[in-house]
């Protein structure tokens, strides 16, 4: 099936999400077709 647009805009997980008590990790291709991680923590995120 061919992606549409939108869909090639956003990153796609490459790793499962690390999830700790205050913070979670997500690890990404982003659509350039390089690798970044990105940390969501709860203080930042409320």
């Amino acid at each position: 099936a061919q992606k549409t647009d939108d869909e090639k805009k956003w990153p796609r997980l490459v790793r499962p999400t690390l999830v700790r008590s205050r913070h979670a990790i997500c690890r990404m291709c982003i659509p350039s077709g390089k690798l970044m991680e990105v940390i969501f923590s709860v203080g930042k995120h409320e």
